[in-house]
């Protein structure tokens, strides 16, 4: 918490996401989209594609910090936290079981992050 603490002057919104107990992926995007949208978008879609354009349209409305990390809550301990684009990450998307996730960025690569 000590980044979003150190760069929330610079964001609009900080998402803060851990890969432990992730949701279903369209009740993730459901949460996230009300989020980004100040809990302005009511009649949201139902297919997880629409959710995630939609998101993405968010995101990029929006100076958005996201932040994944793989954690044991209990112990308050980092297990791992995600590394790889060398530029601004566009797209983010979780697999339906929330084992994996993909990231696409502006330096023109795909990384994938897998739990466990």
């Amino acid at each position: 918490m000590k980044l979003a603490n150190e760069v929330q002057e610079n964001f609009g919104h900080i998402i803060w996401r851990s890969l432990r107990s992730v949701p279903p992926v369209q009740e993730m995007l459901l949460n996230l989209i009300r989020f980004v949208s100040d809990e302005q978008e009511k009649d949201l879609p139902e297919t997880v594609d629409a959710l995630i354009t939609l998101l993405i349209y968010y995101l990029r409305e929006h100076r958005c910090l996201v932040v994944v990390k793989l954690s044991n809550v209990r112990k308050g301990k980092c297990i791992k936290t995600f590394q790889g684009h060398t530029k601004w990450i566009w797209s983010v998307v979780f697999s339906p079981d929330g084992q994996i996730l993909a990231s696409g960025s502006e330096d023109e690569t795909i990384q994938f992050c897998f739990g466990r």
